[in-house]
C-alpha cells in the first residue's frame, strides 16, 4: 500500500511541476493579467500542494518507529498544511471573483454610457 501512495505522490509531484511551469510561462506571455499578490498567492499554494506529497513520500519512513509523539507531529503538519492549501486556495477564488465583478461592472457602466449617448 505505501508503494502505491509513495508512486502516486511522485506522479503528482511531477504534475503540479509541469503545471505551475506552465504557468509561469503564461504569467509572463499575457502580461499583467494579475497582481503581483495573486501571483505570490499562488506560488505559496503550489509550494504548499509540493510539501503535501513530499510528506506523502516520507509518511510511511516518518511513521514507522511506532513513536506516536512523532507520528502526532507529522499528522498535524500534514493538517496544517492541508487546511493552508484550503485557505489559499479559497483567498485565490475570492480574488478571482472580485477582479471578475469589478470587470463586470466596468463593462455595464461603459454600456451604459455608451447607450446614453447614442440615445442623445
Amino acid at each position: 500500500m505505501h508503494d502505491i501512495i509513495q508512486w502516486v505522490a511522485i506522479f503528482g509531484m511531477i504534475v503540479v511541476a509541469a503545471v505551475f511551469v506552465v504557468e509561469v510561462r503564461r504569467w509572463r506571455s499575457i502580461g499583467r493579467v494579475m497582481t503581483r499578490g495573486q501571483r505570490v498567492l499562488r506560488v505559496v499554494l503550489i509550494l504548499c500542494v509540493e510539501a503535501l506529497f513530499l510528506l506523502m513520500i516520507l509518511g510511511p519512513v516518518l511513521t514507522s518507529r511506532k513513536d506516536p509523539v512523532g507520528s502526532l507531529l507529522y499528522w498535524s503538519i500534514c493538517l496544517i498544511i492541508g487546511f493552508g492549501v484550503v485557505v489559499l486556495a479559497a483567498l485565490d477564488i475570492k480574488t478571482i471573483l472580485g477582479q471578475y465583478n469589478r470587470l463586470n461592472r466596468q463593462f455595464v457602466d461603459d454600456f451604459e454610457s455608451d447607450d446614453r449617448r447614442l440615445n442623445r
